[in-house]
């Protein structure tokens, strides 16, 4: 199953394109092609010097893959730099072998510069790293120098900053581990200045070339600036002499010549469009409120306005950083009131576009606060997506501006905010306020109480203490229950409990609380058609009802597609895994991995409960397929996930590995962690099971007698079922049997497969006895089809026993044959040859020293080999 960090390698990023760089700079080319032990290269030069032009030149011709990471100015922000920086290297490197962030071990080091290096450890080959306009990046010196000295060999790091980093270069320098280029090394001469004028259709006699290469001083953007002026002047040399004669700066000097004699309709472009990240003509008339767009953006291509085509695509666009810069700075000094009407509009169109953070981003920038919380709020309780860049800054201006006095007043905005900083983990800074708040309690009216407490609850499910949050949360019901609050609100505070209970596997709540009057009172379409039948659902299948669950969970995701709620909205997340939960038990494991991942990447929107229970089935379904790494990445996800895990949580974390281990045959590993887990009729069951895996039936049936009497639990049943079953004495096989023949009748309605499965080769050989016919035989045919397949796991133990070893292409066949698959089936699964598998069985024989097939799984089973 392709994890989610890894999903964002679908599409490698393309360089960028970069207005008006027509100059082929040689020189500096052929030095970047003779790098030989440089690890860091440094293009350290003013804005406009050609430092992004000459790095996507030399990257295109290079045959090593690139990762190009542009920085931006949110990226000023520490955490926002470093998950962008990382995504934007995964979506290069990952088809080289690179791994996600959340498959690197806690030995990799603390800061997000010792992980990524740690994740380019696994790429294969040479690669190199871009990362451009550093010196917008919040990252610290301490990170950089990690970074660089943790790169692997054969990896190398190129950065383009207008200021140097903020650490020493000297030692690099001395070890001959550094290139340098700077302002020096990237000024035009005078012939790549006449080679930049030319395109713009100019060209000068040698005297007022020189004039304009000494005024410029071979500045690559003040050379463009220049042409792009001259080209509407009929007396060029004037120009040029007035240009050498101004005092401003040359920057602003050519950008106000060039700005300045623009046509009205260009400059109010210019102006409306520098405001966004991004834009395309649809969205300049949005803000604007004009209808031109299209036409205006054909004319400032066809001047070389410095736009840059944004993923090589011809319809959206940004400017080159510098001339947004002075055209951002250049309308708020001449229209600050404009400009803000701009900001507010733009906010409105990026909203609509579903685009709520650049909204968000685009209120900020104008003072408008409080208009920022109201989109905060309509995300959290409405949209059910996550600001993941816009959330905390709008709950930290918002706290800052007015948190203090309303701490005793209106709540709203206090609930909102201290929600949208724990959706993005700043968890401590949210307890911060909660506990600010809840030092007011005796002085609060009803509905504020109602909210802190729903606060307090929402705060325990993300931290991972579902006792907390269970407790919270009924305190707000009571409080609902004396006197009403705002429906929006009290549906929410229902939605948190129904997670709390989920979390705490009592289904049979989840389920009164679903079918009660709180619930046929809620008020949005989104909650009763979506969320509730998705709580409903996980809730059936826990139970061990998988038909029904998992067609009312099919239910919930068509009314949220008929809703048009987006793929990752939040409200979905529950009926994936519970799609994912039912089709693993079914033995359906390709179609729980797609509905799994659905729910991994809502989870991974802020929802940390969504990404523990998909991990930990993620982990069962690994163990099903025997994979021992995908089982360990999934648990010590699931461990990671929550800040500040409860008991309970993490007893149900080693509960879910154990059970892997026991299907891996790792008793070792199972052992030591039930006996971590609390004491109870669960891990009774499962000491149950590891007796029966080491033989011990008398064992297992005295664990199942401490377990007590057999769990109201439809899915405890069978467990406890099976496990009575294969710990029956053989003299009692036939009771055995008939016991098995009344769980399968209980099990074959809603097809579940999987337990019976994971039982292991002594059940199936008693369920081949079982007397079944109808829809019951057709089960027991699926069961024993399915355990036909199932291929044990090597277990890794040395080969001390053997004269001659066993090669690891032929430990490999013996895994297969102590499966059911015949030799044919083998060898298409190992992609080989029938007589390939028989000359490997050959020679498993004589190594064992056997003669048959049952005997050579057997002696394989007594050596510790399986």
């Amino acid at each position: 199953m392709t994890s989610v960090g890894q999903e964002i390698a679908a599409v490698a990023p393309v360089l960028p394109t970069i207005p008006n760089a027509t100059v082929r700079r040689e020189a500096l080319l052929e030095r970047l092609r003779s790098l030989d032990g440089e690890r860091l290269v440094l293009v350290s030069a003013a804005a406009g010097s050609g430092k992004s032009a000459l790095l996507a030149s030399w990257a295109a011709e290079l045959d090593v893959p690139v990762a190009w990471h542009g920085c931006q100015e949110r990226e000023s922000d520490h955490d926002l730099f470093w998950h962008r920086l990382e995504r934007s290297v995964v979506a290069a490197l990952a088809p080289h072998g690179m791994v996600g962030s959340e498959v690197v071990d806690d030995g990799a080091g603390p800061s997000p510069a010792e992980r990524l290096a740690a994740q380019l450890g696994s790429v294969v080959g040479s690669a190199v790293i871009v990362i451009d306009d550093l010196h917008l990046a919040g990252a610290t010196p301490q990170e950089l120098v990690a970074l660089i000295a943790g790169l692997p060999a054969g990896l190398r790091l190129v950065v383009a900053t207008r200021v140097d980093p903020p650490f020493s270069l000297a030692r690099m320098r001395v070890q001959g581990t550094l290139l340098e280029l700077r302002q020096e090394d990237l000024r035009f001469d005078v012939a790549e200045t006449a080679e930049a004028l030319a395109p713009f259709g100019i060209e000068l006699d040698a005297a007022d070339l020189a004039r304009l290469h000494d005024a410029t001083e071979g500045w690559a953007a003040g050379v463009a600036l220049m042409a792009i002026s001259l080209q509407d002047r009929t007396d060029r040399a004037a120009a040029i002499v007035e240009l050498a004669a101004h005092d401003r700066n040359l920057g602003d000097f050519l950008l106000a010549e060039v700005v300045d004699r623009q046509p009205a309709e260009v400059r109010d472009f210019l102006f409306a469009t520098a405001l966004l990240d991004a834009f395309d003509a649809d969205l300049h008339d949005a803000v604007t409120g004009r209808r031109d767009g299209a036409q205006v953006l054909e004319q400032v291509r066809a001047r070389n306005l410095f736009l840059v085509e944004l993923d090589g695509t011809p319809s959206r666009y940004r400017y080159h950083h510098l001339v947004q810069e002075f055209l951002r700075l250049r309308h708020g000094v001449e229209d600050p009131d404009g400009r803000d009407r701009l900001h507010r509009r733009a906010a409105s169109a990026l909203l609509a576009r579903g685009d709520a953070g650049a909204a968000v981003r685009h209120l900020l920038a104008c003072g408008a606060v409080d208009d920022a919380r109201f989109i905060l709020a309509r995300e959290i309780t409405e949209a059910a997506s996550v600001l993941l860049d816009g959330g905390p800054a709008v709950a930290r201006r918002w706290l800052a501006e007015h948190g203090e006095a309303q701490l005793a007043g209106d709540p709203t905005g206090l609930l909102e905010c201290t929600m949208a900083l724990g959706v993005g983990g700043a968890h401590e800074e949210a307890e911060r306020w909660l506990r600010r708040w809840q030092a007011h309690e005796p002085t609060l009216g009803h509905e504020s109480r109602v909210l802190l407490h729903g606060a307090w609850s929402f705060h325990h499910l993300l931290v991972g203490d579902p006792e907390g949050c269970l407790a919270e949360a009924r305190i707000a019901e009571e409080l609902i229950e004396r006197a009403p609050v705002e429906e929006g609100w009290r549906d929410s505070l229902l939605i948190v409990l129904l997670q709390a209970l989920l979390w705490l596997d009592d289904p049979a709540a989840v389920l009164a609380v679903v079918d009660g009057d709180r619930a046929r009172a809620v008020a949005g379409p989104a909650l009763a058609l979506v969320r509730l039948p998705a709580f409903a659902a996980a809730a059936l299948v826990a139970s061990g009802e998988l038909r029904r669950g998992d067609e009312r969970a099919a239910r919930a995701l068509a009314a949220a597609d008929e809703l048009g709620l987006a793929g990752l909205n939040f409200g979905r997340g529950e009926a994936e895994l519970a799609r994912a939960e039912a089709a693993v038990a079914r033995d359906h494991l390709e179609a729980a991995a797609e509905h799994l991942e659905r729910g991994l990447r809502i989870g991974e929107a802020g929802r940390p409960p969504l990404i523990v229970l998909g991990q930990l089935l993620a982990a069962r379904i690994a163990a099903r397929r025997g994979d021992r790494e995908d089982v360990a990445d999934a648990v010590a996800r699931a461990r990671e996930a929550f800040a500040a895990p409860s008991a309970v949580v993490v007893a149900r974390i080693d509960e879910a590995a154990a059970r892997a281990a026991l299907v891996l045959g790792d008793l070792r590993e199972a052992a030591e962690l039930i006996d971590r887990l609390p004491a109870g009729p669960g891990a009774e069951r499962l000491r149950a099971r590891l007796a029966l895996c080491r033989g011990d039936r008398a064992a297992a049936a005295a664990h199942l007698m401490a377990a007590g009497a057999p769990p109201a639990r439809r899915r405890d049943q069978l467990d406890h079922g099976i496990l009575a079953v294969l710990a029956a004495p053989p003299a009692e096989r036939e009771r055995a049997v008939a016991e098995l023949g009344d769980l399968v009748r209980e099990a074959a309605p809603d097809d579940v497969v999987a337990p019976f499965v994971d039982a292991g080769p002594a059940l199936w050989d008693l369920l081949a006895a079982v007397p079944a016919t109808g829809d019951e035989a057709a089960f027991v045919d699926r069961v024993l089809e399915a355990a036909r397949r199932v291929v044990p796991v090597a277990t890794g133990a040395d080969q001390a026993g053997l004269v001659d070893p066993l090669s690891e292409r032929e430990l490999t066949v013996l895994r297969y044959l102590a499966s059911r698959l015949d030799s044919s089936e083998i060898a298409t699964a190992l992609y080989v040859s029938v007589n390939t598998v028989r000359s490997h069985v050959k020679a498993i024989y004589r190594k064992l020293a056997v003669s048959s097939r049952p005997d050579a799984v057997a002696r394989a089973r007594e050596l510790g080999l399986l």
